[in-house]
């Protein structure tokens, strides 16, 4: 393409006749086609130049695919990037349109790009003299000759300007997710990068999407709608491995889509990573199993200690597995360390401490999770110990998931914790029927399971504070939060029928378990339950006559049972509602003491809660309430009606139910606007709900947001720039 554009833009300057393109005085490498491209859309600059315009004129006697012209802006998008200044954009990508320039563009006259043509070392001709090859140069100086030296002239005049070799840079993007989109059970993990690291497989709203680094849309992987997570490449790229909750299997499908492959049950899978002709799992409470790629029995690697669950196996060169061994309490992380574990002796090494997760390239590097920083360091597989210091490759990652993966080029994708909103940073709101809400008079905090007082003058409210913290907080707004525990942690806050005593989860004396308190401060605290080792007891309904505390049985990695204490006496415990391979959770008690609702995965245990109500106490027929899905249940004060989450779109909805003369449930409706999380809800009788929410000021900030995934290219150019830093202090 022939052109005579000069212009500024940013921190560059374009000489279309020379063919050069100049970061201030460097020259920046680009394609022929990128740096084509790049001239066509700042002469075309005042609109949006489509695809088929632009393959047409940029390829004018070749079929070429739209994933070509894709690779080439995405490049070309690269070499103009800059990440101290990660906002600026150059290039705008216009859906189902095409492309357009909006930087500001400066045109330079043409005395001046005459001027260019003859402006002197060490400017436009240095910067051109440093993109010609050294073997040219040493060439023209050895030969003496008049007809080498003719030749060399003919050479440079026709010598086509090779793009200079540039150091690489390390380039932060980012690809928003469609806002029909939200990632599926991230706490499984819900994205993974190619081998080669130029795609993305990532779950949202429970199925696979594909999508290319270079590219602009993801595509449904057909044949997954099956409530996915963990997905994981094949070695050579051509399949995908994931989990699915709709059925509890472990399977694999070809990136074109179609038939999906069952290749073992899995009821509890927390990560796994294909190598060679096997898959490694990690399974729960089981531990480390290894299963065929063409499926079979899934044989045990390595089992877990008593209080230890084991995640994010990946198998490095040799015999050895690293994998995340991470100390228990209830669904609580205590601890975790990357250990890697040898097949062939049976003995642990501990690899990186406090660290969640990593992940090993054949190019010698480990790249590790602690908290929200990931590091990437040297890595010696035989010695299983890092070679080197360590660098920051982010600050932001997501917490309490396996929210990265690194290609051999260093590629890396994560989910960044900034989408979720901080739950440092939360806000307690009261959400009305009419879909109205009002930010209560409490300081930004980490809340979560709010509990309001029979009363409704009351609440209870859990934080992070010192591990666990339970909170007091008067409905009225007439004072500031008061603080109830003290020792150990306490979550998990449940008020007494008269409102006078306060029970919750706590770890005191050693030992957790459920103790009971004066619900204003005094006195001194009462143990009731003494759980096995790793278990959590979670409190979560008190019977009207006041006899029964309902609490669930947990620990990460075994299945959720539902059991009962007795207050008075000698505090006996009973096991009411358990399914083999099924999780039973979040027990409420109705108002009258005679029905129990609670969430359960059904006898399939399929992974998809529903919620279901049977006679309380003793054994009698269950009724499914929820028809697609549903959590959390809460009773009306006056019991006749059942208010619960729906897990997929985060919405409130309640059920009326009738016990007589028959138990029946008429269909569900919505009743307040808003996204319900994990982080919990509780009724006020008459006025609404209250509900932890993102600091924003506003309700909305619940509702589904858009999410995104990270990308960063040439991460471990972080890594090499701190060898150079090292070796300058060693000089």
């Amino acid at each position: 393409m022939a052109s005579t554009v000069a212009v500024r833009f940013g921190p560059f300057r374009l000489y279309a006749g020379k063919r050069l393109l100049l970061r201030e005085s460097e020259p920046v490498g680009l394609t022929p086609k990128a740096f084509d491209t790049l001239v066509l859309l700042i002469e075309q600059r005042d609109r949006v130049v489509s695809k088929r315009e632009l393959l047409d004129r940029l390829w004018p006697d070749t079929a070429v695919e739209d994933a070509t012209l894709s690779q080439h802006v995405f490049m070309l998008r690269r070499a103009l990037s800059d990440p101290e200044s990660p906002d600026v954009e150059y290039i705008a990508t216009i859906q189902r349109r095409g492309y357009r320039f909006v930087a500001p563009v400066v045109e330079i006259s043409i005395i001046a790009e005459a001027n260019a043509d003859a402006m002197p070392a060490p400017h436009v001709d240095a910067a051109l003299e440093r993109g010609r090859s050294r073997s040219l140069r040493t060439q023209l100086a050895v030969c003496g000759s008049v007809a080498l030296l003719v030749a060399g002239a003919i050479l440079v005049m026709t010598w086509y300007v090779r793009p200079p070799v540039v150091p690489p840079k390390r380039v932060h993007l980012a690809f928003v997710l469609a806002p029909d989109q939200q990632l599926w059970r991230s706490a499984r993990g819900s994205a993974a990068l190619s081998p080669d690291g130029r795609t993305v497989v990532y779950a949202a709203d429970r199925q696979l999407y594909l999508r290319p680094l270079n590219g602009t849309d993801a595509r449904a992987i057909p044949g997954t709608r099956l409530d996915v997570s963990t997905p994981f490449f094949s070695p050579a790229g051509a399949w995908i491995g994931f989990w699915s909750a709709q059925d509890s299997t472990l399977r694999k499908i070809s990136i074109a889509g179609g038939t999906a492959i069952v290749l073992a049950p899995a009821s509890n899978p927390r990560g796994a990573s294909w190598f060679d002709d096997r898959v490694v799992v990690a399974e729960g409470g089981k531990g480390i199993l290894v299963i065929p790629a063409t499926g079979g029995t899934p044989a045990l690697w390595a089992a877990p200690g008593q209080d230890e669950m084991l995640q994010n196996p990946q198998m490095l060169p040799g015999d050895a597995v690293l994998f995340t061994a991470s100390e228990m309490m209830g669904n609580r992380t205590l601890s975790s360390n990357v250990v890697a574990y040898s097949r062939a002796t049976g003995a642990r090494k501990r690899v990186i401490a406090h660290a969640t997760m990593a992940r090993y390239v054949p190019s010698g590097i480990i790249v590790y999770a602690i908290g929200s920083r990931l590091f990437a360091a040297r890595f010696d597989p035989r010695l299983l110990e890092i070679a080197g210091s360590p660098a920051l490759l982010a600050e932001d990652l997501k917490q309490n998931a396996p929210a990265f993966d690194v290609s051999a080029d260093g590629t890396l994708v994560y989910l960044s914790g900034s989408g979720d909103g901080d739950p440092a940073t939360r806000a307690l709101a009261l959400l009305d029927f009419n879909g109205h809400s009002r930010m209560l008079r409490t300081p930004p905090a980490s809340y979560e399971a709010p509990r309001v007082s029979p009363d409704g003058r009351r609440l209870a409210v859990t934080t992070d504070d010192d591990g666990g913290t339970i909170w007091i907080y008067e409905m009225a707004g007439l004072n500031t939060l008061r603080r109830l525990t003290f020792e150990g942690y306490a979550r998990s806050p449940l008020w007494s029928p008269d409102g006078r005593s306060m029970a919750f989860g706590s770890s005191r004396a050693g030992r957790a378990g459920i103790f009971v308190q004066a619900a204003d401060g005094s006195g001194t605290a009462e143990r009731l339950t003494t759980p096995g080792p790793g278990f959590e007891h979670v409190p979560t309904a008190w019977a009207a006559d006041g006899r029964l505390i309902v609490f669930v049985n947990v620990k990460g990695g075994i299945k959720d049972t539902i059991w009962t204490v007795a207050v008075p006496g000698n505090h006996e415990v009973n096991q009411i509602v358990a399914v083999t391979g099924s999780n039973q959770m979040s027990p409420a008690l109705s108002p009258d003491g005679r029905w129990l609702a609670y969430s359960s995965e059904g006898d399939a245990g399929k992974s998809v809660t529903n919620v279901f109500v049977q006679p309380f106490p003793g054994v009698g027929v269950k009724y499914q309430v929820s028809a697609n899905g549903g959590d959390m249940p809460t009773w009306s004060s006056d019991g006749e009606r059942l208010f619960y989450q729906e897990p997929l779109s985060g919405r409130l909805v309640s059920v009326r139910i009738r016990t007589q003369p028959s138990f029946s449930v008429e269909d569900a409706v919505a009743v307040a606007t808003g996204r319900v999380t994990d982080a919990g809800y509780d009724l006020v009788p008459g006025r609404g709900f209250v509900v932890p929410v993102p600091q924003v000021g506003h309700h909305e900030s619940a509702v589904r947001s858009t999410q995104q995934i990270e990308v960063v290219l040439n991460s471990f150019e972080a890594l090499q720039q701190v060898a150079r830093r090292e070796r300058g202090i060693g000089q």
